[in-house]
């Protein structure tokens, strides 16, 4: 399909991950938080809108509860529910059900809007 991926080599899985065949993946909600803490806003939000009936939003809200977007104190869990909230006010519905969030660092808090607006675009 002319994708682009990389293989990575870790002792110990430093994420969780779904076995398919004897291949480690890592799974959607772990995608979704360390795309949100790397600052990749537009493919985590893609990947919960697209995989919105696989992935746990509970799960989600474990993993990035007390993770970070780097080089910020926003926690991703916020980053997430604002998006979510984004999404849901952009395409007139209510996909997702989680708390709308008030983000304090305007430059993410665009950035996310943002992605949304591409995410949008697609839908």
């Amino acid at each position: 399909m002319g994708w682009i991926f990389e293989v990575e080599y870790h002792p110990k899985m430093p994420y969780e991950y779904k076995k398919i065949d004897r291949l480690f993946v890592e799974a959607p909600e772990s995608c979704i938080v360390s795309c949100m803490a790397e600052w990749a806003f537009t493919d985590a939000l893609s990947t919960l809108y697209l995989k919105r009936n696989e992935v746990n939003l509970d799960k989600l809200r474990q993993l990035g509860r007390w993770k970070r977007i780097s080089g910020t104190h926003t926690r991703v869990w916020t980053a997430i529910r604002y998006g979510c909230a984004m999404l849901n006010r952009r395409l007139r519905n209510n996909r997702f059900k989680v708390r709308a969030a008030n983000l304090k660092q305007s430059g993410v808090q665009e950035l996310i809007e943002e992605a949304v607006e591409k995410v949008a675009e697609f839908v």
